[in-house]
């Protein structure tokens, strides 16, 4: 008998310890996507072309608890919405863009970022970094910038 309180005792403790090391890192990092002005690092391209478009324009993306309003660029446009967050759920509404010319490359990583964002399955903060899922299976990684 005490073996088998022992033992629950035992794992008690390491689940104790197990869960304040998993949440150590969010503690530590103390960043939330919301009201955090994030910074597009990578799309889910690791080609040449790709990081030249990204050196060469910003995108940003900062999430606003008062309204529930998300808002930033994606290279040279401007664009908002409005978002939902649970828990275990973040759902962007229809994205209005402006329509400036950007540029043929550029174009076609604008339709990609604007897809994912449309398109969230699910996303995590991990090392102070933002990772956006996407259904269709693309990846966006933000940065904050300071």
């Amino acid at each position: 008998m005490f073996k088998i309180i022992l033992s629950i005792l035992t794992a008690i403790f390491l689940l104790t310890i197990n869960i304040a090391c998993s949440n150590k890192e969010a503690i530590e990092d103390n960043v939330t996507i919301e009201n955090t002005t994030w910074t597009l690092l990578n799309y889910g391209y690791t080609n040449e072309e790709a990081n030249r478009i990204l050196d060469n324009q910003s995108s940003k993306l900062t999430f606003n608890d008062l309204n529930n309003e998300v808002n930033g660029t994606i290279f040279c446009n401007n664009f908002y919405s409005s978002y939902i967050m649970t828990e275990n759920e973040l759902i962007i509404n229809t994205i209005a863009p402006t329509e400036l010319y950007c540029g043929e490359d550029a174009e076609g990583a604008e339709n990609v970022i604007i897809t994912a964002l449309s398109t969230i399955d699910r996303y995590e903060i991990k090392n102070k970094r933002l990772y956006i899922y996407s259904i269709t299976s693309a990846k966006l990684e933000y940065i904050i910038k300071e």
